[in-house]
């Protein structure tokens, strides 16, 4: 073998050593963790069916999508992914679907998904388009119009596109505050210490802080890096 193929492959080689390496320590350690998403609650952000790594060693800021291990009577313990929106201290209150943290509006930046209604033959003309498909929306009681979860963005885009409000009291978020909020008017409630406040960017079909209560930060196990 000639010299400068041999030290080409010496390098893979032992660039692919390292980084078994470092992925093995990784997991070891926690500071490397790998999941699946199951459900579409961070659409259009990270879709269902992705892949995530997560850093358990970062540090959490306002905007990380962490990943936290879920426990609740009856239910699975699992590992779930949302937003972190607020931290012990925060006021968090939602108005109209749109997320205030200690009264400054918070969602401008992100890409988010809520529900909307449109003309049924709309749908089926997106679905011409290819920019939606048939398991995108949901019948309604009128035969004319569909419900549908999509990006913001591309409602805009949408002539015809209503958003649909949440503004009806929902029992598990009563029985969980004793407010009858809904998922869109909701608060203002303190994050109470030593917990975080987590939203899905998919907001009206995730279930999430509104629904579970504020989440512990011993029950964090880290911050989303990569997803594909």
């Amino acid at each position: 073998m000639h010299k400068p193929l041999r030290a080409v492959f010496l390098f893979l080689g032992g660039l692919a050593a390292l980084l078994i390496a470092v992925w093995v320590a990784g997991r070891l350690t926690g500071a490397l963790q790998f999941y699946s998403v199951p459900s579409s609650g961070n659409a259009p952000s990270i879709p269902a069916g992705s892949l995530v790594l997560v850093n358990g060693m970062a540090e959490l800021k306002d905007g990380d999508m962490v990943c936290f291990l879920h426990t609740a009577p009856g239910e699975p313990s699992e590992i779930w992914i949302k937003r972190l929106r607020a931290l012990e201290g925060d006021t968090v209150e939602l108005h109209g679907g749109l997320l205030r943290v200690n009264r400054v509006a918070v969602d401008s930046a992100l890409d988010l998904q809520h529900s909307y209604t449109l003309p049924t033959f709309r749908f089926h003309q997106l679905i011409r388009e290819k920019r939606i498909v048939q398991e995108d929306g949901i019948p309604t009681a009128n035969p004319d119009t569909m419900l549908i979860h999509i990006p913001d963005r591309m409602a805009l885009e949408i002539e015809g596109c209503e958003r649909m409000p949440m503004r009806m009291e929902v029992a598990e978020i009563k029985g969980r505050y004793g407010q009858p909020w809904s998922p869109d008017e909701f608060g203002p409630y303190v994050v109470p210490p030593g917990h975080c406040f987590l939203l899905g960017d998919n907001r009206n079909a995730s279930r999430d802080s509104r629904f579970i209560g504020p989440v512990s930060l011993e029950a964090v196990r880290g911050v989303v890096f990569l997803h594909w």
